[in-house]
């Protein structure tokens, strides 16, 4: 394994086993890996994320802490406005949100490096996936949650035996609070830890691999923190460079018009706009994105966009797909409300992130 971990800020280097999530400086980190995709091809199996073992930045003796993560379908269906769709169906994975993949890659990188406990902080998903991830792999787990998070996605994380932290305030009141946390246990953030969205790119692997080993022509993802869409990327981006696919998707990514400060900022070119909202979408109520530059460079790099919905289009996106039978969350609903919005043809695919059975109507 070849590759190592470096600053974004001041552009220190550390090796891939460092147990570290930022920098001495307190930049984040990232990863600088090039996948040993095989020419030949990933092996037929296991059916689950862990067919791209070796695209991931692990040591080849790591023994992976799995649920049965990735491969999940990609179905066909006819948006309200009469257009033909692929929904990624990733809201079936394991504990109900994309957010497996990436703490599946974390955990197991950390349960490899001896990290016996670890600190989260989530409004839900996040810190159910890493819960249910560390039970998997025997870390212990405490996770900050915002007081008003969900209720069924605070008893899920429970459920898996995590130590669960309500703290008064916004989102971004959790993210403060795990920040002292962390300086005695390991901070296993979905936002910094750079693993994360190793796991993350996965997704773009699948699809690509569904659909035949091409691209489709669009991308569509509900945008928060931004690491599905950071992983999107990614994916795509290793597999155009490996050769795997001729082409970077067109990536559209929504947020709430009522918490929307990446589309303010991307349409402005002013990365200091922030907004401090609230949204039925709860898993991208995020104020002040922690990855919010990062996430404006690589979306403008790509050719991509940043778009939002109105609430009354989320919340009736979200009604009709459920009466088809598509159960997600309302941060589905973004996308999929957005879909309707954009010009695009039939060769779409839109991420389905969060199950439907965390959240009541």
């Amino acid at each position: 394994m070849t590759g190592r971990l470096f600053c974004r800020r001041c552009g220190e280097g550390f090796p891939l086993t460092a147990p570290r999530w930022c920098c001495d400086c307190g930049g984040l980190l990232d990863i600088d890996f090039v996948p040993a995709i095989p020419k030949s091809g990933f092996p037929a199996g296991p059916q689950s994320l862990w067919r791209y073992f070796a695209a991931l930045p692990l040591d080849p003796d790591t023994v992976p802490v799995t649920l049965g993560e990735g491969m999940t379908p990609m179905e066909e269906w006819i948006s309200p406005a009469g257009k033909h769709v692929r929904v990624k169906m990733d809201h079936i994975q394991p504990t109900g949100s994309f957010k497996d993949r990436g703490a599946a890659v974390m955990i197991s990188r950390l349960r490899s490096l001896n990290i016996p406990a670890v600190v989260e902080d989530s409004s839900g998903n996040a810190g159910a996936a890493v819960a249910a991830y560390c039970a998997r792999g025997g870390l212990a787990c405490t996770i900050y949650v915002p007081a008003s998070a969900p209720v069924a996605k605070i008893s899920q994380i429970r459920a898996s035996g995590a130590r669960v932290v309500s703290v008064d305030g916004p989102r971004e009141a959790a993210a403060v609070a795990v920040r002292k946390a962390a300086a005695t246990v390991y901070y296993a953030g979905h936002c910094v830890d750079p693993f994360f969205i190793q796991g993350t790119k996965t997704v773009a692997y699948e699809v690509a691999e569904q659909l035949g080993w091409r691209s489709p022509q669009t991308m569509v993802a509900p945008l928060g923190n931004g690491t599905l869409v950071l992983g999107i990327i990614r994916g795509f981006d290793e597999l155009v460079s490996a050769g795997m696919v001729g082409k970077m998707p067109r990536i559209v990514a929504f947020q709430s018009r009522a918490c929307n400060p990446l589309v303010r900022a991307f349409s402005q070119q002013d990365t200091d706009l922030f907004v401090a909202e609230t949204t039925i979408a709860d898993g991208i109520a995020v104020s002040r994105p922690v990855l919010g530059d990062r996430i404006l460079s690589e979306i403008r790099r790509v050719g991509g966009e940043i778009r939002d919905v109105s609430e009354e289009a989320i919340h009736a996106a979200w009604k009709h797909w459920a009466a088809l039978g598509l159960s997600v969350e309302p941060t589905t609903a973004v996308a999929l409300a957005g879909f309707d919005q954009i010009k695009t043809g039939d060769d779409t695919v839109v991420v389905a992130t969060g199950h439907g059975l965390k959240r009541s109507r």
